[in-house]
């Protein structure tokens, strides 16, 4: 069973995950004693899908959940202990976008802490941090979720005249989340 799973060309995008795991954790955003990792194949409501990480190299593709104009929202359901709650948080993002993105949103248990145009490169794909407001993250269920505004017009590059040819990108990709616990500060007297 183990090896079916192992090489069963469906499944390749759930493998995945490991290889997105490593990644996290050689760019420092990711502690597994400590954060809460999310791959692209931990994701609902999306389409996942493989996708150039950079424009100049079409070789090298990573699983990510794709926003277009199907999929506007995707989310992941996890659990913390009261312990894990209650410290103070950043969300790590790695993504890529094209000119097309629009606004996106990231909700935590239904309430919004970023609302802006997305920010992630565009020639490759970049890790941004966002600040997790003090008390959002609760103890048992909580629900995280990336929605996206609709797109313009589909971006297109003319070759010809010597402009970089985007690689094949869709208005948004989600490639990994991170939860990454902060330091405690100490008290001040």
């Amino acid at each position: 069973m183990v090896d079916a799973i192992k090489t069963d060309p469906k499944l390749a995008l759930y493998r995945t995950a490991v290889q997105q795991r490593a990644e996290a954790k050689t760019n420092g955003e990711y502690d597994l004693e400590k954060d809460r990792f999310f791959a692209a194949a931990d994701f609902s409501g999306g389409r996942l899908e493989k996708v150039a990480v950079d424009a100049l190299n079409r070789q090298k593709l990573q699983a990510a959940q794709i926003f277009d104009g199907s999929t506007r929202s995707i989310k992941v359901e996890f659990i913390l202990t009261k312990a894990q709650a209650s410290g103070a948080y950043e969300l790590v993002i790695r993504g890529r976008q094209n000119e097309t993105a629009g606004n996106m949103t990231l909700t935590l248990n239904g309430k919004s802490f970023f609302e802006k145009m997305a920010p992630f490169g565009r020639t490759e794909s970049s890790s941004v941090h966002f600040p997790v407001p003090t008390g959002m993250l609760k103890e048992t269920n909580n629900v995280f979720a990336i929605r996206l505004a609709a797109e313009g017009k589909a971006m297109e590059v003319d070759a010809k005249n010597d402009e970089i040819e985007i690689a094949e990108c869709p208005p948004l990709a989600i490639h990994y989340a991170v939860f990454k616990r902060l330091a405690n500060k100490p008290e001040t007297p």
